[in-house]
């Protein structure tokens, strides 16, 4: 038996405080506090590995660039996917231009571009306009649709992506974290399970 949804909101309270608990979910279990602290610990110790691993020396300002990205991502893709998040992004309310808006304003993509010109504008712009595309498309779909339409286009352009241009090795993880963020743990429209 699966267990309840819970889609009651804590508090309407502003400030900082408030748009900082909303942003990352409404609600958060301690679990998920921590899972999220991890996950965007380790991010930054992945994408840093992958900068060791392929031996290149760096300005600090593309390390700052890099590690910065990788606690949004690594981070982005659990916080994005939990219940917490579930319940605010998607609560009464919510339209699905704030999903499009959400992933539009997520450049990433042309960051990499511009700390990192060998990893293409090519590259960089066919990631950012398939995964904005992707969503439109998802977000068109009827609610019952939108899962398996997500899943199949971040696939899509997972494949598509190191065809169009390949990336340097440092930067191999960039495209699965972002997609998966914005295609399969933001837009799609799921239960919030109580805890």
């Amino acid at each position: 038996m699966r267990p309840p949804s819970d889609w009651n909101i804590e508090g309407a309270a502003s400030g900082f405080v408030a748009f900082m608990r909303n942003f990352s979910g409404n609600r958060r279990t301690r679990m998920e506090r921590h899972i999220a602290f991890a996950v965007s610990a380790f991010a930054p110790a992945l994408a840093l590995a992958a900068v060791l691993f392929e031996g290149r020396a760096l300005a600090a300002w593309q390390i700052i660039v890099l590690m910065v990205l990788a606690v949004d991502l690594g981070g982005g893709v659990f916080v994005n996917a939990t219940a917490a998040a579930k319940r605010w992004y998607h609560r009464a309310g919510a339209r699905d231009w704030h999903h499009l808006v959400f992933v539009v304003l997520h450049i990433h993509p042309l960051l990499i571009a511009w700390a990192f010109p060998e990893s293409g504008w090519m590259w960089a712009a066919f990631l950012y306009a398939a995964t904005v595309g992707s969503t439109i498309m998802a977000l068109a779909c009827p609610l019952y649709l939108r899962r398996p339409v997500a899943l199949t286009a971040a696939a899509f352009v997972l494949a598509i992506a190191p065809l169009v241009a390949s990336t340097p090795l440092l930067l191999a993880w960039i495209a699965p974290f972002y997609v998966v963020k914005l295609l399969v743990a933001h837009i799609v429209h799921e239960e919030p399970y109580a805890a």
